[in-house]
């Protein structure tokens, strides 16, 4: 029993055995998340971790439930029994086909790109939402528009020179290849 209790220590103390449970937003876990976790394996080798993609608004629902230890989503979160903290702050920018009129545009405003084929997220995705409810905002309908299911997909839509989208630079770095410009 002794043996087993300062087997059981030292497992603590190296992380043995642990299971950091993650759940995040789709365009978090498949852009920086990787590049997060590289890191995180190479000081915490023996750490055992389970990362879940969920949609933005799940994400504050399984952190409160204590599903998962962490959780990577967009604030706010005005759950009580949920602490945040910001780790980065980042500006959504448009995202056009590089041969696209609006890549001379030194601003591109909404009605610019309500002019072209939008390509929106669903509206259960933040950033879906947010984008509808700017152009309602704005009173601007756009020409023609089409419902992508991630960011990820509206975003190499746009490199195939189908529309244009709003995205984040992270979504946009991993699909741009130079024929998208944000």
């Amino acid at each position: 029993g002794i043996r087993d209790i300062q087997r059981i220590g030292q497992d603590i103390r190296d992380y043995r055995g642990t299971n950091l449970k993650i759940v995040s937003m789709p365009s978090i876990a498949n852009t920086i998340l990787p590049r997060v976790m590289k890191q995180f394996m190479q000081g915490y080798p023996e750490v055992m971790v389970t990362i879940e993609i969920r949609a933005y608004s799940d994400v504050e629902y399984w952190i409160a439930s204590n599903q998962y230890d962490v959780g990577i989503t967009a604030l706010p979160i005005d759950n009580p029994s949920v602490s945040t903290e910001e780790f980065i702050d980042m500006n959504l920018i448009a995202a056009v086909p590089s041969k696209n009129k609006l890549v001379d545009h030194d601003e591109i405003t909404f009605s610019d790109l309500a002019k072209e084929t939008f390509i929106f997220l669903p509206d259960h995705l933040m950033l879906g939402h947010l984008t509808r409810i700017a152009f309602e905002k704005a009173g601007i309908e756009p020409k023609r528009s089409i419902i992508a299911s991630s960011l990820s997909l509206a975003c190499h839509m746009v490199a195939e020179g189908i529309g244009v989208t709003v995205t984040d630079p992270f979504t946009a770095q991993e699909v741009s290849g130079g024929r998208m410009v944000v």
